[in-house]
């Protein structure tokens, strides 16, 4: 081919395909289904039973040769599904498929796809998507018919959305759902618990076989209920039992909805009530569905029926009439995540009470506009649904309750102290809180992503609330009137449709003109925040001259309060700008400015928002001393302290105070300072922390954080028993640190870890005398050393097992060693029951045995005395110890044998497998089996071996964190296993880790 043809060729294609896609862009279509579906419930098999009809019609301007089928039951079949990869360690009080019992799993079965008009061929995409290949295209304008019998098994609840407990079932996403088909082509996607769907909107005909004793709630308005025949499921395949049971045919009809739910179940209490809402031109019927052993019913049926018929009358106003004839609330008696929304029924968990089922009723209500009668496709732009959503949960609360503070909306008015400054909060500070958790360390991602982009933490902040906070501040730059006029409007226009985000713009752009597109470039679809702050002010003739300033990377306008020389309060909009700006404002120097008053502008600081000019620091926020815990105020800094007690066998009991700034929203510096008083010495002791971290705003290269901390602490370690008076013997340490931690691209599904670490670790150690006798008076001279260490960990959880590496090499004077260990932990069950195993292995560089400090190699598990770094948190370090119980904690170190190996101490190398496993019983019980060695033991005494083993059982109260071990048999002939060989773990430092955004098992934990 010519260089001059294959351009002409190329440009030929280019024009063509760029035809093609304004085509596609500029003519929106939208495929129409029909659904003709019988379902018999079997409580027997808590299975369904039925047959499907579906009418599918191709409204495109595409031929079809294949259409996607969602086939959701099986993904609680299959480890493989998406919906069981979700479920990591990550996502806190979610239960695993892959560790769910045979009878609690779901799936789909019986299916034979058939087709009057030609034949289909069906084949497997993933675990619960199928895609139907057509034998003969279907052409733009015409329509498919396909059937297939069906049987759902329907899971037990706790797995996701779709469940059972006892015979009561919560029947979602549960028939063979086809894909949508836009203009962006197909979008099959697999059932998952974060992140909803996205289904063509069409009509149902439905016809539900259930128990008599059985209340139902559905998608739908029922049409009419009779007895039921066989011959109403002339296809069904269900348990013969059925036959002699009492059963009822419910017939029920749907439109323009994209999905069906139903609930049936015998404990169940219906109440239903016609109400009439502004803007509806017919009655609304509200149906209630509460479990029958709930406490109350009549009183929670007549607040959530009142709550439901303000939550629509709002919503009618703002957005447009509600779409549907009725709004059926049920609660779960199983759980439902917190809430959970359908076309005309949602669904809320029996557990929630108080304002909080206000709350998740009126979240779930907003959903019937956003994601019911528009139908935004949530999975690739889940802001749209949950972000429009929660912006008019916000705007109801703040109408329905305009004065109360948020703890009073929380937990009501007869809390008689202030929780952790909630008093001080308006209810919109819970989406700002939530949000400003990432932004604050600038690990916050723009609103926009599609939901496999974000962690489980980040999908919450970012799609609910900083979308909500985004879209709030838009609303009020542009005006409530004008913005609620657009949303009627957009409403109006994209009822029953799919709207795309690009139309959304487009519109958003066309009505404001001015603010929209920057909104949207700038804002929206950005991780850019604002920052501003208040700087210099100096007196200018009769005026003042204030400096402003833009710490952040989003230029967006805001309003600036000042009271001017006549006394008046001033609202002056300030048009955004970046670095900085000076204005010149009609006041004296002792006035009072406050940046962004109403907080409408989500600023990741509000602490230098504010200039008091009769105050001394004028521009300094406010220190408080506050017990506990304070959530940031505006204009406040606290210094949070709370008194604290500890206790070890040389120190004996420890009170003491600890005083420490926010550790999740102060940035860059975190401290903590916790001095307290030695009972058994009368001496002061403790230990601080200083760190400085910082968290790039550019996180192309993966980077997490980049941390320098300072680390001291001193205590008591060594009793030395004098005639005269016990010596109590001291150490002082001081650590530098650096550390790194990277993550590869950490999303929903990947959750690997790495992080680097060089440490400086300084010494003053007051040693123990040669001579038992040594006077108390005598001075004890401390030795001091320096121990240089980097470590390098890796670390990777899945949903049945977690991996982790540690690389480890220190240097101290005359000693260098290196070490490696890896663990791996293979959980059973959903209890988190599991095999670990953990391989040592390390080697001297150089090595003399006289220098201190004692760097050996061990073969057991250290004893507090042996930690020499002092690194860990240990009941007794003694020499000989007290102590009957706290001298027998081990820290798991080197080659953690359990059993006493005293020879096997190595200046050269040591290797050693650790292998535990929990029993399959509900009892904390497992068995442990060591095996390792070190060349040096022979040497020491011939008949020692190099390699020896021990095996025994244990105790596993947490985990590692605290696990007691019982030595039952090991490789010395004479070995003969007392109590005196029992042997526990008890990891204390766990607690006492500063709490980090990036730490994500500590931030589960919040």
């Amino acid at each position: 081919m010519s260089h001059r043809l294959f351009i002409t060729l190329s440009c030929l294609a280019l024009v063509l395909f760029a035809g093609r896609l304004h085509a596609r862009e500029g003519s929106y279509f939208q495929q129409d289904v029909l659904y003709k579906i019988e379902a018999l419930l079997s409580p027997e098999t808590n299975c369904l039973y039925g047959h499907y009809t579906l009418f599918y019609t191709n409204n495109s301007p595409d031929t079809l040769a294949h259409i996607y089928i969602h086939l959701y039951p099986n993904a609680y079949n299959n480890p493989n599904s998406e919906l069981d990869r979700e479920m990591t360690p990550d996502n806190i009080g979610l239960s695993s498929v892959y560790f769910a019992p045979d009878h609690d799993r779901g799936f789909i079965d019986h299916l034979d796809f058939r087709s009057p008009m030609q034949e289909i061929h069906p084949h497997e995409v993933a675990p619960d998507i199928t895609m139907l290949k057509l034998t003969r295209p279907l052409p733009p304008g015409e329509q498919l018919e396909i059937r297939t019998p069906f049987r759902v098994k329907i899971p037990a609840m706790g797995y996701s959305r779709m469940g059972r407990k006892g015979e009561n079932y919560q029947v979602t996403q549960w028939f063979p759902k086809p894909a949508v088909y836009d203009m962006n082509g197909w979008h099959p996607m697999s059932n998952r618990n974060i992140g909803e769907y996205y289904g063509e909107f069409g009509t149902f005909q439905f016809t539900l076989m259930v128990p008599q004793s059985h209340t139902t709630a559905s998608t739908g308005v029922p049409i009419h209920e009779e007895p039921w025949e066989e011959q109403h499921l002339p296809h069904w395949d269900a348990p013969e039992d059925v036959e002699n049971q009492p059963y009822k045919t419910i017939r029920i009809k749907a439109k323009n909805v994209h999905t069906f739910a139903w609930f049936s179940g015998k404990d169940y209490h219906k109440i239903s009530q016609d109400v009439t809402v502004k803007g509806v031109e017919d009655h609304i019927t509200l149906n209630l569905v509460v479990p029958k052993s709930s406490e109350n019913n009549q009183l929670k049926s007549s607040n959530l029926l009142q709550v439901a018929h303000d939550a629509l009358s709002f919503f009618s106003e703002k957005i447009g009439p509600y779409p549907y004839p009725q709004l059926t609330i049920l609660e779960s008696p199983g759980g439902a995540g917190g809430g959970m929304e359908y076309p005309m029924l949602l669904v809320i968990d029996k557990e929630i009470d108080g304002r909080f089922r206000e709350i998740v009723t009126v979240h779930e209500i907003a959903h019937m506009w956003f994601y019911g009668a528009l139908g935004f496709n949530e999975r690739s732009h889940p802001w749209m649904d949950e972000g429009l959503t929660t912006l008019y949960e916000i705007l109801y609360m703040e109408n329905r309750y305009p004065e109360e503070d948020l703890q009073k909306l929380l937990f009501g008015y007869n809390v008689p102290i202030s929780i952790f400054g909630l008093d001080n909060l308006k209810y919109r500070d819970i989406a700002y809180l939530s949000y400003s958790l990432f932004g604050v360390k600038d690990m916050d991602k723009p609103s926009t992503l599609h939901t496999n982009e974000y962690s489980p933490l980040e999908y919450f902040a970012h799609t609910y609330y900083k979308a909500a906070l985004q879209l709030y501040y838009f609303r009020s730059l542009v005006g409530s009137e004008a913005f609620d006029i657009f949303m009627q409007g957009f409403y109006q226009e994209w009822m029953f449709k799919h709207p795309h985000p690009d139309v959304f713009f487009r519109d958003l752009e066309d009505h404001f003109p001015e603010h929209g597109p920057w909104f949207i470039n700038n804002m929206l679809t950005t991780d850019h925040n604002a920052n501003y702050r208040i700087g210099r002010v100096s007196r200018k003739g009769d005026s003042i001259r204030v400096r402003l300033r833009n710490k952040g990377t989003l230029d967006a306008p805001f309003v600036l309060q000042y009271v001017n020389t006549n006394g008046d309060t001033i609202d002056q909009k300030i048009p955004g700008f970046s670095e900085s700006k000076s204005i010149v404002l009609d006041a004296d120097k002792n006035t009072h400015i406050h940046l962004d008053p109403y907080e409408h502008l989500p600023e990741m600081s509000r602490d230098n928002n504010f200039y008091r000019g009769d105050q001394l620091f004028s521009r300094i926020p406010d220190l408080e001393p506050r017990w506990l815990y304070r959530i940031p105020t505006p204009g406040k800094k606290y210094l949070l302290h709370t008194p604290v007690i500890g206790y070890n066998a040389p120190n004996s009991f420890m009170p003491g105070w600890l005083f420490y700034n926010d550790p999740l929203y102060s940035h860059p510096l975190h401290f903590r300072l916790m001095p307290m008083f030695s009972t058994s010495n009368d001496k002061l002791v403790g230990e601080g922390r200083v760190q400085f971290r910082t968290y790039p705003k550019n996180r192309n290269n993966n980077l997490d954080y980049l941390e320098l901390s300072f680390y001291g602490k001193r205590y008591a370690y060594d009793i030395v028993e004098l005639s005269e008076r016990d010596r109590h013997l001291f150490y002082n340490k001081l650590r530098t640190s650096i550390n790194l931690s990277w993550t590869p691209r950490h999303t929903l599904f990947t959750h690997h870890q790495h992080r680097l670490g060089l440490h400086a670790h300084y010494f003053e150690v007051e040693s123990r005398p040669n001579f038992p006798n040594w006077p108390f008076w005598i001075s004890y001279s401390p030795r001091t050393y320096l121990v240089l260490e980097g470590d390098y960990q890796f670390s990777r959880e899945q949903v049945n097992h977690d991996q982790q590496l540690n690389l480890n090499i220190q240097h101290a004077p005359k000693n260098s060693k290196i070490s490696a260990e890896w663990n791996y932990r293979l959980r059973y069950n959903q209890r988190n029951h599991g095999l670990e195993v953990r391989a040592f292995a390390g080697y001297f560089f150089t090595h003399q045995s006289t220098a201190n400090p004692d760097m050996r190699f061990r073969l057991n598990a250290w004893s507090g005395r042996q930690d020499y770094l002092f690194d860990h948190t240990a009941l007794d370090r003694t020499f000989h110890g007290n102590s009957r119980v706290l001298k027998h904690q081990v820290i798991y170190n080197d080659g953690g044998f359990i059993s006493p190996f005293p020879a096997y101490q190595s200046w050269d190398h040591l290797y050693a497998l650790n292998i535990y496993s929990d029993f399959p019983l509900p009892l904390p019980i497992g068995a442990f089996f060591n095996v390792g060695g070190c060349p040096l033991a022979p040497a020491l005494q011939k008949d020692n071996p190099e390699v020896v083993w021990e095996a025994g059982l244990a105790v596993s109260v947490a985990r590692k964190h605290f696990r007691i071990f019982f030595p039952l048999v090991n490789s010395q002939e004479d070995y003969r296993p007392t109590t005196e060989h029992i042997r526990f773990t008890l990891d204390l430092d766990v607690f006492s880790t500063q709490l980090n955004i990036t730490d994500r098992q500590a931030m589960l934990g919040f």
